[in-house]
């Protein structure tokens, strides 16, 4: 069986978001998360928002990035995420 990882918490999705905002570079977001940078990368590639008919908003949004998280999980029915 493969190795077990931990999901992101909403703690650290919100962690990521302000230090995107504030151009943190993503080596030091794993380093101090103890993350790999896959990961990081990972996370912002897949919960990027954009949207042409609101061109200022586009970015990486903790809050709604773990939202969308728990929404797929519960509709693979995978009930084992672990909470913090």
């Amino acid at each position: 069986m493969g190795a077990v990882y931990d999901q992101l918490s909403i703690t650290e999705r919100r962690k990521i978001e302000r230090w995107r905002h504030a151009k943190v570079p993503v080596d030091e977001m794993a380093r101090v998360l103890k993350r790999c940078r896959s990961t990081i990368f990972r996370e912002l590639k897949r919960n990027h928002f954009s949207d042409e008919s609101m061109p200022g908003c586009d970015g990486y949004y903790g809050a709604a990035a773990h939202g969308t998280v728990l929404n797929f999980v519960l509709w693979r029915g995978n009930f084992s995420i672990r909470r913090p």
